[in-house]
Protein backbone atom coordinates (compact mmCIF):
# COMPACT_ATOMS: atom_id res chain seq x y z
CA UNK A 1 0.00 0.00 0.00
CA UNK A 2 0.93 3.48 -0.74
CA UNK A 3 2.12 5.17 2.38
CA UNK A 4 3.28 8.54 2.95
CA UNK A 5 6.55 8.46 1.08
CA UNK A 6 4.79 7.38 -1.93
CA UNK A 7 1.80 9.56 -1.77
CA UNK A 8 4.12 12.72 -1.10
CA UNK A 9 6.46 11.57 -4.33
CA UNK A 10 3.25 11.21 -7.01
CA UNK A 11 2.34 14.40 -5.80
CA UNK A 12 5.34 16.16 -6.38
CA UNK A 13 5.76 14.20 -9.77
CA UNK A 14 2.61 15.72 -10.45
CA UNK A 15 2.49 18.60 -9.69
CA UNK A 16 4.18 20.14 -12.66
CA UNK A 17 2.61 18.45 -14.86
CA UNK A 18 -1.17 19.30 -14.37
CA UNK A 19 -1.05 22.67 -12.42
CA UNK A 20 -3.37 25.29 -14.45
CA UNK A 21 -4.32 22.55 -16.73
CA UNK A 22 -8.11 22.43 -17.74
CA UNK A 23 -10.22 18.92 -17.82
CA UNK A 24 -11.70 18.24 -20.95
CA UNK A 25 -13.12 15.08 -20.05
CA UNK A 26 -13.18 12.49 -17.59
CA UNK A 27 -13.98 8.49 -18.83
CA UNK A 28 -14.84 6.46 -15.46
CA UNK A 29 -14.03 2.24 -16.45
CA UNK A 30 -15.13 1.43 -12.87
CA UNK A 31 -18.10 2.62 -11.58
CA UNK A 32 -17.54 2.01 -7.55
CA UNK A 33 -14.19 4.07 -7.77
CA UNK A 34 -16.43 6.69 -7.56
CA UNK A 35 -17.88 7.31 -3.79
CA UNK A 36 -20.10 9.97 -5.55
CA UNK A 37 -23.91 8.77 -6.00
CA UNK A 38 -24.29 10.52 -9.20
CA UNK A 39 -21.88 10.25 -11.82
CA UNK A 40 -23.11 12.79 -14.08
CA UNK A 41 -23.17 15.76 -11.49
CA UNK A 42 -19.28 14.30 -11.03
CA UNK A 43 -18.21 14.26 -14.46
CA UNK A 44 -19.93 17.66 -14.95
CA UNK A 45 -18.26 19.19 -11.77
CA UNK A 46 -15.14 18.12 -13.30
CA UNK A 47 -15.11 19.29 -16.79
CA UNK A 48 -14.10 22.55 -17.38
CA UNK A 49 -13.03 23.05 -13.97
CA UNK A 50 -8.68 23.97 -13.79
CA UNK A 51 -6.72 22.75 -11.50
CA UNK A 52 -5.58 25.23 -8.52
CA UNK A 53 -3.44 22.47 -6.54
CA UNK A 54 -2.14 19.18 -5.85
CA UNK A 55 -1.06 17.90 -2.55
CA UNK A 56 -1.61 15.20 0.11
CA UNK A 57 -2.45 15.10 4.03
CA UNK A 58 -1.18 11.64 5.03
CA UNK A 59 -2.06 9.08 2.46
CA UNK A 60 -4.98 11.35 0.67
CA UNK A 61 -4.08 12.89 -2.46
CA UNK A 62 -6.01 16.18 -2.87
CA UNK A 63 -6.61 17.85 -6.20
CA UNK A 64 -7.89 21.69 -5.41
CA UNK A 65 -9.88 22.89 -8.66
CA UNK A 66 -10.98 26.25 -9.46
CA UNK A 67 -14.22 26.08 -8.76
CA UNK A 68 -14.62 25.36 -4.78
CA UNK A 69 -14.71 21.77 -5.56
CA UNK A 70 -11.32 19.50 -4.63
CA UNK A 71 -11.18 16.03 -5.56
CA UNK A 72 -9.95 13.71 -3.05
CA UNK A 73 -7.94 10.47 -4.10
CA UNK A 74 -6.77 7.29 -2.00
CA UNK A 75 -4.90 4.79 -3.78
CA UNK A 76 -5.45 2.38 -1.45
CA UNK A 77 -3.66 -0.87 -2.16
CA UNK A 78 -2.10 -0.65 -5.60
CA UNK A 79 -3.91 2.83 -7.49
CA UNK A 80 -1.29 4.49 -9.38
CA UNK A 81 -1.75 7.88 -10.94
CA UNK A 82 0.20 8.55 -14.33
CA UNK A 83 0.26 11.09 -16.36
CA UNK A 84 0.88 11.24 -20.14
CA UNK A 85 1.68 14.32 -22.81
CA UNK A 86 -0.24 13.11 -25.23
CA UNK A 87 -2.23 10.39 -26.56
CA UNK A 88 0.58 8.61 -28.34
CA UNK A 89 1.95 7.89 -25.25
CA UNK A 90 -1.12 6.53 -23.63
CA UNK A 91 -0.31 2.69 -23.22
CA UNK A 92 -3.26 0.31 -24.59
CA UNK A 93 -6.03 0.29 -22.32
CA UNK A 94 -5.79 -2.34 -19.32
CA UNK A 95 -8.74 -3.80 -16.61
CA UNK A 96 -6.97 -2.36 -14.00
CA UNK A 97 -7.52 0.98 -15.88
CA UNK A 98 -10.33 2.88 -13.68
CA UNK A 99 -10.38 6.36 -15.02
CA UNK A 100 -8.99 8.79 -17.59
CA UNK A 101 -8.55 12.62 -17.43
CA UNK A 102 -8.24 14.24 -20.67
CA UNK A 103 -6.97 18.00 -20.34
CA UNK A 104 -7.83 20.33 -23.16
CA UNK A 105 -3.57 20.43 -24.10
CA UNK A 106 -4.20 16.96 -25.25
CA UNK A 107 -2.40 15.28 -22.09
CA UNK A 108 -3.82 12.68 -19.88
CA UNK A 109 -3.95 11.59 -16.13
CA UNK A 110 -4.66 8.03 -15.62
CA UNK A 111 -6.01 6.24 -12.65
CA UNK A 112 -4.63 2.42 -12.44
CA UNK A 113 -5.61 0.12 -9.71
CA UNK A 114 -5.15 -3.33 -10.22
CA UNK A 115 -6.66 -4.37 -6.73
CA UNK A 116 -9.24 -1.87 -7.54
CA UNK A 117 -9.72 -0.60 -4.05
CA UNK A 118 -9.08 3.10 -3.80
CA UNK A 119 -11.63 5.59 -4.13
CA UNK A 120 -12.03 8.69 -5.61
CA UNK A 121 -14.55 11.66 -4.15
CA UNK A 122 -15.72 14.95 -5.36
CA UNK A 123 -16.72 17.40 -2.86
CA UNK A 124 -17.14 21.11 -2.03
CA UNK A 125 -13.94 22.82 0.03
CA UNK A 126 -16.80 23.55 2.20
CA UNK A 127 -18.38 20.38 2.70
CA UNK A 128 -18.83 19.80 6.26
CA UNK A 129 -19.29 16.02 6.35
CA UNK A 130 -15.61 15.50 4.74
CA UNK A 131 -13.60 12.65 4.45
CA UNK A 132 -10.66 14.22 5.24
CA UNK A 133 -12.68 14.99 8.96
CA UNK A 134 -10.73 13.54 11.91
CA UNK A 135 -7.51 12.75 10.53
CA UNK A 136 -4.71 12.06 13.06
CA UNK A 137 -1.53 14.36 13.34
CA UNK A 138 0.45 15.35 10.61
CA UNK A 139 4.56 14.58 11.46
CA UNK A 140 5.56 17.62 9.79
CA UNK A 141 3.41 19.87 11.15
CA UNK A 142 1.70 19.20 13.76
CA UNK A 143 2.04 22.22 17.40
CA UNK A 144 2.53 21.13 21.24
CA UNK A 145 -0.99 20.97 21.69
CA UNK A 146 -1.75 17.95 19.03
CA UNK A 147 1.38 16.66 20.20
CA UNK A 148 0.11 16.81 23.72
CA UNK A 149 -3.40 15.00 23.29
CA UNK A 150 -1.40 12.33 21.48
CA UNK A 151 0.42 11.73 24.11
CA UNK A 152 -2.45 11.61 26.48
CA UNK A 153 -4.52 9.22 23.79
CA UNK A 154 -1.13 7.19 23.69
CA UNK A 155 -0.92 6.34 27.54
CA UNK A 156 -4.73 5.87 28.10
CA UNK A 157 -4.71 3.51 24.76
CA UNK A 158 -4.41 -0.72 25.21
CA UNK A 159 -3.29 -0.95 21.37
CA UNK A 160 -0.37 -2.51 20.21
CA UNK A 161 1.96 -0.09 19.12
CA UNK A 162 1.70 -0.59 15.28
CA UNK A 163 -1.55 -0.55 15.50
CA UNK A 164 -1.82 2.48 17.20
CA UNK A 165 0.97 4.71 14.53
CA UNK A 166 -0.60 3.20 11.82
CA UNK A 167 -4.16 4.72 12.32
CA UNK A 168 -4.65 7.15 9.75
CA UNK A 169 -7.01 8.62 13.30
CA UNK A 170 -4.18 8.99 14.89
CA UNK A 171 -1.03 9.99 12.79
CA UNK A 172 -1.09 10.36 9.41
CA UNK A 173 0.50 8.42 6.30
CA UNK A 174 2.47 5.50 8.23
CA UNK A 175 1.39 2.19 7.20
CA UNK A 176 2.98 -1.20 7.34
CA UNK A 177 6.32 -1.06 5.60
CA UNK A 178 7.40 1.92 7.94
CA UNK A 179 5.78 0.87 10.79
CA UNK A 180 8.32 -1.78 10.99
CA UNK A 181 11.18 0.22 10.28
CA UNK A 182 10.46 3.31 12.64
CA UNK A 183 9.84 0.45 15.57
CA UNK A 184 13.24 -1.35 14.93
CA UNK A 185 15.38 1.61 14.93
CA UNK A 186 13.60 2.84 18.07
CA UNK A 187 13.62 -0.80 19.44
CA UNK A 188 10.48 -1.01 20.56
CA UNK A 189 8.26 -3.99 20.21
CA UNK A 190 5.35 -3.95 17.73
CA UNK A 191 3.30 -5.98 20.57
CA UNK A 192 3.68 -3.45 23.09
CA UNK A 193 0.85 -1.56 23.94
CA UNK A 194 1.35 1.65 24.19
CA UNK A 195 0.92 3.01 27.35
CA UNK A 196 3.44 0.49 28.41
CA UNK A 197 5.64 3.37 26.52
CA UNK A 198 7.39 5.70 28.33
CA UNK A 199 6.70 9.63 26.68
CA UNK A 200 10.55 9.97 26.30
CA UNK A 201 10.76 6.57 24.05
CA UNK A 202 7.46 7.66 22.33
CA UNK A 203 9.31 11.11 21.69
CA UNK A 204 11.97 9.00 19.96
CA UNK A 205 10.00 6.98 17.94
CA UNK A 206 8.22 10.28 16.36
CA UNK A 207 11.54 11.63 15.92
CA UNK A 208 12.49 8.20 14.56
CA UNK A 209 9.38 8.22 12.46
CA UNK A 210 10.30 11.79 10.99
CA UNK A 211 13.92 10.51 9.71
CA UNK A 212 12.82 7.66 8.03
CA UNK A 213 9.70 8.88 6.38
CA UNK A 214 11.87 11.99 5.01
CA UNK A 215 14.56 9.33 3.76
CA UNK A 216 12.12 7.23 2.06
CA UNK A 217 10.13 11.00 0.87
CA UNK A 218 13.76 11.83 -1.19
CA UNK A 219 13.90 8.42 -2.40
CA UNK A 220 10.82 8.41 -4.23
CA UNK A 221 9.18 5.57 -1.96
CA UNK A 222 9.53 1.80 -1.77
CA UNK A 223 8.79 -0.15 -5.16
CA UNK A 224 8.49 -3.91 -3.10
CA UNK A 225 5.72 -4.99 -5.75
CA UNK A 226 3.61 -2.66 -7.65
CA UNK A 227 3.95 0.80 -6.23
CA UNK A 228 5.33 3.24 -9.18
CA UNK A 229 5.47 6.91 -9.00
CA UNK A 230 5.82 7.53 -12.43
CA UNK A 231 5.26 5.59 -15.54
CA UNK A 232 8.35 2.16 -15.66
CA UNK A 233 9.91 4.21 -12.82
CA UNK A 234 10.51 2.46 -9.46
CA UNK A 235 10.96 4.09 -5.72
CA UNK A 236 14.28 3.57 -3.99
CA UNK A 237 14.09 3.69 -0.63
CA UNK A 238 13.60 -0.52 -0.90
CA UNK A 239 17.32 -0.11 -0.86
CA UNK A 240 17.66 1.24 2.88
CA UNK A 241 14.73 -1.42 4.31
CA UNK A 242 16.56 -2.75 7.32
CA UNK A 243 13.62 -5.38 8.61
CA UNK A 244 11.11 -4.91 6.42
CA UNK A 245 10.17 -8.61 5.24
CA UNK A 246 13.40 -10.00 5.55
CA UNK A 247 12.93 -12.68 7.62
CA UNK A 248 15.32 -15.41 8.25
CA UNK A 249 18.17 -12.41 7.36
CA UNK A 250 20.47 -11.60 9.78
CA UNK A 251 19.54 -8.62 11.59
CA UNK A 252 21.78 -5.76 10.45
CA UNK A 253 22.97 -4.31 13.81
CA UNK A 254 22.85 -6.98 16.45
CA UNK A 255 23.57 -10.46 13.81
CA UNK A 256 20.10 -12.00 15.22
CA UNK A 257 17.76 -13.72 12.85
CA UNK A 258 15.15 -11.06 11.67
CA UNK A 259 11.46 -12.75 12.28
CA UNK A 260 8.10 -12.55 10.95
CA UNK A 261 4.55 -13.01 12.64
CA UNK A 262 1.33 -11.44 11.75
CA UNK A 263 -0.41 -8.69 14.22
CA UNK A 264 -4.02 -7.38 13.45
CA UNK A 265 -3.89 -9.59 9.93
CA UNK A 266 -0.49 -7.89 8.64
CA UNK A 267 2.94 -9.34 8.45
CA UNK A 268 5.14 -7.51 10.73
CA UNK A 269 8.61 -8.04 10.73
CA UNK A 270 11.16 -7.91 14.11
CA UNK A 271 14.39 -8.68 15.50
CA UNK A 272 13.86 -10.40 19.08
CA UNK A 273 17.26 -8.87 20.68
CA UNK A 274 16.97 -5.13 19.03
CA UNK A 275 13.53 -4.86 20.20
CA UNK A 276 13.44 -7.21 23.50
CA UNK A 277 11.15 -10.18 21.92
CA UNK A 278 11.66 -13.03 23.65
CA UNK A 279 12.41 -16.33 21.52
CA UNK A 280 9.75 -18.99 20.54
CA UNK A 281 9.91 -22.98 20.26
CA UNK A 282 7.60 -25.58 18.47
CA UNK A 283 8.04 -29.13 19.64
CA UNK A 284 7.35 -31.03 17.20
CA UNK A 285 7.03 -35.07 16.46
CA UNK A 286 5.56 -38.60 15.48
CA UNK A 287 2.75 -39.88 18.05
CA UNK A 288 4.50 -41.46 20.53
CA UNK A 289 7.69 -39.92 20.84
CA UNK A 290 7.45 -37.90 24.04
CA UNK A 291 6.68 -34.79 22.60
CA UNK A 292 4.35 -34.23 26.05
CA UNK A 293 7.00 -35.29 27.70
CA UNK A 294 9.23 -32.94 26.25
CA UNK A 295 7.31 -29.86 26.67
CA UNK A 296 6.58 -30.80 30.51
CA UNK A 297 10.54 -30.52 31.07
CA UNK A 298 9.96 -26.95 29.46
CA UNK A 299 7.55 -26.13 31.82
CA UNK A 300 9.23 -27.42 35.25
CA UNK A 301 11.89 -24.97 34.21
CA UNK A 302 10.16 -22.07 33.76
CA UNK A 303 9.18 -21.89 30.41
CA UNK A 304 5.78 -20.78 29.13
CA UNK A 305 3.76 -23.44 27.38
CA UNK A 306 1.02 -23.95 25.04
CA UNK A 307 -0.40 -27.63 24.00
CA UNK A 308 -1.81 -27.56 20.63
CA UNK A 309 -4.27 -30.49 21.82
CA UNK A 310 -5.53 -27.88 24.55
CA UNK A 311 -6.04 -25.39 21.27
CA UNK A 312 -7.68 -27.29 19.78
CA UNK A 313 -10.28 -27.83 22.71
CA UNK A 314 -10.90 -24.70 23.08
CA UNK A 315 -11.38 -23.94 19.96
CA UNK A 316 -13.93 -26.81 19.63
CA UNK A 317 -16.20 -24.57 22.47
CA UNK A 318 -16.27 -21.28 20.99
CA UNK A 319 -19.86 -20.21 19.99
CA UNK A 320 -18.68 -18.49 16.67
CA UNK A 321 -16.18 -21.75 15.68
CA UNK A 322 -19.48 -24.02 15.84
CA UNK A 323 -21.69 -21.52 13.92
CA UNK A 324 -18.78 -21.75 11.43
CA UNK A 325 -18.35 -25.39 11.52
CA UNK A 326 -22.42 -25.55 11.02
CA UNK A 327 -22.48 -23.55 8.00
CA UNK A 328 -19.44 -25.96 6.18
CA UNK A 329 -19.85 -29.18 7.82
CA UNK A 330 -23.21 -29.79 9.42
CA UNK A 331 -23.30 -33.12 9.97
CA UNK A 332 -20.86 -33.08 12.91
CA UNK A 333 -22.68 -31.13 15.27
CA UNK A 334 -25.36 -31.98 17.84
CA UNK A 335 -27.41 -30.17 20.24
CA UNK A 336 -24.81 -26.93 19.09
CA UNK A 337 -21.85 -28.56 19.94
CA UNK A 338 -19.26 -30.51 17.73
CA UNK A 339 -19.63 -34.43 18.42
CA UNK A 340 -16.18 -35.87 18.78
CA UNK A 341 -17.11 -39.12 17.97
CA UNK A 342 -18.93 -38.27 14.84
CA UNK A 343 -16.00 -36.07 13.80
CA UNK A 344 -13.75 -39.24 14.07
CA UNK A 345 -15.63 -41.07 12.17
CA UNK A 346 -15.42 -38.34 9.72
CA UNK A 347 -12.00 -37.79 9.60
CA UNK A 348 -11.55 -41.37 8.33
CA UNK A 349 -12.65 -40.03 4.52
CA UNK A 350 -9.31 -38.39 3.10
CA UNK A 351 -11.62 -35.62 1.05
CA UNK A 352 -13.06 -34.87 4.58
CA UNK A 353 -10.39 -34.87 6.10
CA UNK A 354 -8.70 -32.48 3.72
CA UNK A 355 -11.35 -30.14 3.67
CA UNK A 356 -11.93 -30.26 7.59
CA UNK A 357 -8.05 -29.38 7.97
CA UNK A 358 -8.31 -26.81 5.34
CA UNK A 359 -10.57 -25.33 6.88
CA UNK A 360 -8.97 -25.77 10.97
CA UNK A 361 -5.71 -24.74 10.57
CA UNK A 362 -5.86 -21.13 9.76
CA UNK A 363 -7.95 -21.04 12.88
CA UNK A 364 -5.38 -22.46 15.07
CA UNK A 365 -2.47 -21.01 13.57
CA UNK A 366 -3.90 -17.38 14.09
CA UNK A 367 -4.72 -18.64 17.59
CA UNK A 368 -1.05 -19.39 18.29
CA UNK A 369 0.14 -16.18 16.33
CA UNK A 370 -2.00 -13.90 18.75
CA UNK A 371 -1.07 -16.31 21.47
CA UNK A 372 2.87 -15.38 21.04
CA UNK A 373 1.96 -11.68 20.36
CA UNK A 374 0.22 -11.25 23.40
CA UNK A 375 3.05 -13.14 25.39
CA UNK A 376 5.75 -11.11 23.70
CA UNK A 377 8.03 -10.90 26.81
CA UNK A 378 8.04 -14.73 27.62
CA UNK A 379 9.94 -17.72 25.95
CA UNK A 380 7.10 -19.70 24.86
CA UNK A 381 7.30 -23.56 24.04
CA UNK A 382 4.16 -25.02 22.34
CA UNK A 383 3.36 -28.47 21.49
CA UNK A 384 2.51 -28.57 17.67
CA UNK A 385 1.60 -32.28 16.50
CA UNK A 386 1.22 -31.79 13.08
CA UNK A 387 3.49 -28.39 12.16
CA UNK A 388 4.05 -28.93 8.82
CA UNK A 389 0.23 -29.58 7.71
CA UNK A 390 -0.38 -26.78 9.69
CA UNK A 391 2.11 -24.62 8.22
CA UNK A 392 3.21 -23.12 11.19
CA UNK A 393 6.82 -23.54 11.26
CA UNK A 394 7.40 -19.70 10.06
CA UNK A 395 5.91 -18.47 13.50
CA UNK A 396 8.53 -19.69 15.23
CA UNK A 397 12.00 -18.81 16.71
CA UNK A 398 12.92 -22.43 16.81
CA UNK A 399 11.32 -26.05 15.56
CA UNK A 400 12.67 -28.73 17.49
CA UNK A 401 11.84 -32.43 16.63
CA UNK A 402 11.47 -34.96 19.00
CA UNK A 403 12.16 -38.96 18.19
CA UNK A 404 12.14 -41.87 19.17
CA UNK A 405 13.61 -45.52 19.01
CA UNK A 406 10.62 -46.73 21.54
CA UNK A 407 7.68 -44.92 20.00
CA UNK A 408 6.36 -48.39 19.00
CA UNK A 409 5.73 -49.60 22.71
CA UNK A 410 5.50 -46.02 23.80
CA UNK A 411 2.02 -45.89 21.85
CA UNK A 412 0.93 -49.36 22.48
CA UNK A 413 1.70 -49.08 26.61
CA UNK A 414 -0.62 -45.69 26.90
CA UNK A 415 -2.98 -46.70 23.97
CA UNK A 416 -5.78 -49.67 22.86
CA UNK A 417 -5.67 -48.48 19.52
CA UNK A 418 -1.90 -48.50 18.53
CA UNK A 419 -2.16 -49.82 15.58
CA UNK A 420 -4.54 -46.99 13.57
CA UNK A 421 -1.72 -44.34 15.38
CA UNK A 422 1.23 -46.48 14.02
CA UNK A 423 -0.37 -45.88 10.67
CA UNK A 424 -0.99 -42.19 11.57
CA UNK A 425 2.58 -41.88 11.85
CA UNK A 426 3.35 -43.02 8.36
CA UNK A 427 1.30 -40.52 6.85
CA UNK A 428 2.76 -37.07 8.76
CA UNK A 429 5.19 -34.77 6.76
CA UNK A 430 7.68 -34.74 10.02
CA UNK A 431 9.47 -37.22 8.24
CA UNK A 432 9.61 -35.41 4.72
CA UNK A 433 10.44 -32.18 6.95
CA UNK A 434 13.05 -33.47 9.24
CA UNK A 435 15.40 -31.28 7.31
CA UNK A 436 13.65 -28.02 8.15
CA UNK A 437 14.17 -28.30 11.64
CA UNK A 438 16.53 -26.49 13.89
CA UNK A 439 17.11 -29.35 16.51
CA UNK A 440 16.21 -32.76 16.67
CA UNK A 441 15.53 -34.39 20.51
CA UNK A 442 16.53 -37.80 20.57
CA UNK A 443 14.66 -39.72 23.40
CA UNK A 444 15.73 -43.05 23.72
CA UNK A 445 16.60 -43.12 27.84
CA UNK A 446 15.35 -42.28 30.72
CA UNK A 447 13.69 -39.51 31.72
CA UNK A 448 17.06 -37.58 33.45
CA UNK A 449 18.50 -38.17 30.21
CA UNK A 450 15.66 -36.70 28.00
CA UNK A 451 15.56 -33.85 30.54
CA UNK A 452 19.51 -33.47 30.60
CA UNK A 453 19.14 -32.81 26.77
CA UNK A 454 16.22 -30.45 27.15
CA UNK A 455 18.88 -28.34 29.47
CA UNK A 456 22.13 -28.43 27.12
CA UNK A 457 19.43 -27.26 24.42
CA UNK A 458 18.20 -24.31 26.34
CA UNK A 459 21.55 -23.78 27.44
CA UNK A 460 23.17 -23.65 23.54
CA UNK A 461 20.20 -21.33 22.62
CA UNK A 462 21.01 -18.51 25.50
CA UNK A 463 17.45 -19.02 26.66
Amino acid sequence: MPELPEVTTIVRILKPKILNKQIESIDVFYRRLILNEDLDNFKNILINSSIDDIFNIGKFIIIKLNNNYRLIVHLRMEGKLFFFENQNDLPERKYSDSCLIKFKDGSYLLYNDTRKFGIFKLESVDEGNSILNNLGIDLFNYNSEQFDKLLKLKNKSSHNVKQFITDQHIILGIGNIYADEILFKTKIAPFKTTKEISDDDFLKLIENAKVILKLAIDNKGSTISTYHPNFNEEGKFQNFLKIYDKKGEKCPVCGDIIEKRFLNSRGTSFCPTCQNIKKTISITGPIGCGKSTVLDIFKNLGFDILSLDTVVHTIYKQKQFIKQTANYFPSIIINEQIDKKTLIEKLKNPAFKKDFQNFLYPKLKDYVNNYLNKNYYKNVVVEVPLLFESNMDSLFSYNIGVISENQENLIKQRDVDYKEKLELNKNILFYKNQHKLDFIIENNGSLDELENKVKDLIRKLHL
